[in-house]
């Protein structure tokens, strides 16, 4: 970016910042445990400080008996649920935000679940979240100058087929500090016999997309046998990685899945670690909590609902914020990162069975033993009733009464309640407008 500078490289102030940032993540990752907790407190004070002065909704929260520097007393804050985000959101607001943190800008969440919400976020939270971004490249040591291919969400309809987007670059945060190979994008809702023979045409190095998407895509070219050679690893947003998928992109393109977790209102929460299928938490920008049914700290081995704090977005402090999901939590890593670690992501309490003592069960159907009974092009349950799941099927013939029957009892043998399956048949279970799907979900959850 400098004028008569071939070499070493000097990037632009944004990159320059960045890369300030990625230098001082990658040597906190090493911390003691200790040290990273200390870290986290004094940047958690200085966030909670700002919000008591400038944010009405905490001063109406009558938070200023917490102190901070008290773990104990942390847990004593409210915690913040989503329809709160929705209704507060005026009074979460910083209007004296620090110059030196930048421009805020509203962001409004996909909504997938039919109630989306709107926040505000600093340009320093993105810079921090951008970091993390970049961070996930260098853990597993992605080659910059491969092709990358996303098939994704297209808003506005610029990227339909046959030849989608082409770009020079990966984009924003990773070209700021890198001279990559090109991108593509294709829209999310293009036929996957489309899907597969403009991917032949791209022939990425890596390839990006949802876990539903993938399974479908993975299937379609596993069985008209159209390989991706040049592929190195497939990256997964927006859903639930299951292990089936996992399995499933191994034998069919013999290459890993790669999942980041994040959401809209907080960033990038977790990575996944390069020696394995569990995830880093971000601690350097966010204090993840996972909390069980009474409030306190879930132990390793434990799942319970995720509580966030965004620790650099002073424009809207969301202090204890509770975003909907379920996680369980892991055993220190092996690898000497000293982060938080989340065994699992579970997903949303919708994506939960509700049996009928009232208590929740992760569900799980196994796609490829019902898929190798019938002819299925694309499948979702829906319970409807505590004791009712609708099987909504897309096939390629007509089911028999007896088929149905097999696959009923096929889909209890994993369940703990002996459940009754109404199948309805359709030509197209359509995403959301978000190019979210959610294979499983409950209506009285």
């Amino acid at each position: 970016m400098v004028p008569g500078l071939a070499w070493p490289g000097m990037p632009s102030a944004n990159g320059q910042a960045l890369l300030s940032l990625l230098y001082q993540i990658e040597e906190n990752q090493w911390l003691p445990v200790s040290e990273l907790i200390d870290r986290q407190r004094r940047q958690r004070k200085e966030l909670f400080t700002a919000a008591l002065r400038s944010v009405p909704f905490y001063r109406d929260q009558n938070c200023y008996h917490i102190d901070p520097d008290d773990p104990d007393a942390w847990s004593n804050l409210p915690v913040i649920p989503r329809p709160a985000l929705q209704q507060e959101f005026e009074l979460l607001l910083n209007h004296a935000l620090p110059p030196a943190h930048g421009e805020a800008t509203d962001y409004s969440t996909s909504g997938s679940t039919g109630r989306p919400v709107t926040v505000r976020i600093s340009t320093l939270a993105k810079m921090v979240s951008a970091a993390f971004s970049i961070r996930g490249h260098l853990w597993h040591r992605r080659d910059l100058n491969g092709r990358l291919a996303s098939i994704h969400i297209d808003r506005g309809n610029q990227a339909p087929y046959p030849d989608g987007v082409q770009q020079e670059s990966w984009g924003w945060p990773t070209a700021e500090l890198y001279k990559t190979g090109p991108a593509s994008l294709l829209s999310i809702n293009t036929p996957l016999d489309q899907q597969a023979e403009w991917l032949q045409r791209q022939n990425p190095h890596y390839l990006l997309s949802t876990p539903s998407n993938l399974l479908r895509l993975s299937e379609y070219c596993a069985k008209h046998e159209l390989p991706l050679p040049a592929l190195r690893d497939v990256s997964t947003v927006s859903e639930v990685v299951s292990d089936e998928l996992r399995e499933q992109i191994k034998e069919v393109w013999d290459v890993p899945v790669i999942d980041t977790y994040s959401t809209k209102e907080t960033g990038s929460i977790a990575v996944q670690c390069p020696h394995g299928d569990h995830y880093h938490v971000m601690s350097e920008g966010v204090f993840l909590e996972v909390l069980n049914s009474q409030g306190l700290h879930c132990a390793p081995g434990e799942t319970g609902r995720v509580v966030l704090t965004r620790l650099h977005n002073f424009a809207m402090p969301l202090i204890r914020y509770e975003i909907g999901d379920y996680a369980e939590v892991g055993e220190p890593c092996r690898c000497g990162r000293n982060q938080l670690v989340l065994k699992k992501i579970l997903g949303r309490v919708r994506n939960m069975l509700v049996l009928p003592d009232g208590s929740f069960h992760w569900p799980s159907f196994r796609r490829r033993q019902f898929t190798n009974l019938i002819p299925v092009r694309q499948h979702q349950f829906v319970q409807t009733s505590s004791d009712i799941i609708e099987v909504r099927l897309v096939v390629d013939r007509p089911v028999t009464v007896a088929e149905e029957q097999q696959l009923s009892n096929l889909f209890n043998e994993r369940l703990p309640f002996h459940f009754q399956f109404n199948f309805i048949y359709t030509d197209e279970i359509p995403r959301h407008s978000t190019g979210k799907f959610e294979d499983f979900y409950s209506e009285i959850a």
